[in-house]
């Protein structure tokens, strides 16, 4: 029987992470560098409501990627500390918590995306958006007044 510990193969550890951060990279970049991108209009709330609300799917993919990237950090963060921890037990440990720490905002964060197709297909709500967008006007305010 092999010993498949930390010290006798870290670089199965290593490639593990790896590919979880490749993972992350591609998912953060679609969630956040084409989904974003694509129906997020500065300045202009009603037109990225009216952008979300004409690609719904393309939204709910985008969130599901950005769910997916946080779900993965947690075992690639576990991974760093089997790998660092020879280094320093102290350090990696903060490093630890304050990843967790980070990881926590970043989830709440995102929990805010849930909360957007909900409000946008809410008919009073939805229909001050599409009014706000007929007459030109922009911002949140001008939607929510």
């Amino acid at each position: 029987m092999t010993n498949r510990t930390i010290e006798a193969s870290p670089q199965l550890y290593a490639r593990t992470g790896g590919a979880l951060y490749l993972a992350i990279i591609v998912l953060g970049g679609f969630a956040e560098g084409f989904v974003l991108v694509k129906l997020v209009v500065s300045g202009d709330v009603a037109a990225t409501a009216h952008n979300i609300m004409a690609s719904a799917a393309l939204w709910r993919l985008g969130v599901a990627g950005d769910f997916i990237v946080v779900i993965l950090a947690v075992p690639l963060l576990w991974i760093e500390y089997l790998l660092l921890r020879p280094t320093g037990k102290n350090l990696v440990i903060l490093a630890v918590l304050l990843n967790l720490t980070s990881l926590a905002v970043e989830s709440v964060s995102k929990l805010f995306l849930l909360a957007i197709m909900p409000m946008l297909t809410n008919t009073p709500l939805s229909e001050r958006f599409r009014t706000a967008a007929t007459t030109g006007s922009r911002g949140l305010g001008a939607c929510l007044a």
